[in-house]
């Protein structure tokens, strides 16, 4: 049996900026690195960060930030059911994987948002609102029970706060620091 596994990385934007990306990049190198055949599955993507990582781009139509956002996530489990991907990791806003690797909830930076972030003006204007509800209830449809098989977290913080705020189990969350 072949030890090398088909993996699928999933990321609406890839590219060389932010934590995620970071994450994202050093994960496709090191399993490219043990020789697994890894696929950036995203919207948009700049150089591979291996030679033999490949992309998946997924064309999509849509108006404005939020249905882009919603739309890709239902793209993306389209494709993964369409394709023999040995696990799926999904690194934001997807509900079709196997591993979900969150950096915190999103209703948290919601809140820390509103109160911390914003003008007064744009609270009351509503500055976001579609685009943080679909973040929301996709991030509920990806933590539901028989949607992933383990999630990472970055922190203790982030651990409790999933457990909080969804119905998952403690078991199958993982700290990675």
């Amino acid at each position: 049996m072949d030890p090398r596994r088909n993996v699928a990385l999933v990321y609406a934007t890839h590219n060389y900026g932010g934590g995620a990306e970071r994450f994202l990049n050093q994960l496709a190198t090191h399993l490219a690195g043990l020789g697994h055949r890894v696929t950036i599955v995203c919207r948009r993507h700049e150089s591979a960060p291996h030679p033999s990582v490949r992309f998946e781009r997924l064309a999509l139509r849509s108006l404005g930030n939020a249905w882009r956002t919603w739309a890709f996530a239902r793209a993306v489990e389209k494709h993964v059911a369409a394709k023999s991907y040995d696990v799926v990791v999904g690194l934001g806003r997807t509900w079709s994987q196997d591993v979900v690797r969150c950096g915190g909830c999103h209703r948290t930076y919601l809140d820390l948002e509103r109160h911390h972030l914003m003008s007064r003006w744009e609270r009351l204007r509503g500055k976001g609102a579609l685009k943080g509800w679909v973040a929301l209830q996709i991030e509920r449809r990806a933590f539901r029970p028989g949607h992933y098989r383990r999630i990472l977290v970055n922190s203790e913080m982030v651990k409790r706060d999933i457990l909080r705020r969804h119905p998952v189990r403690d078991e199958d969350v993982s700290i990675v620091y």
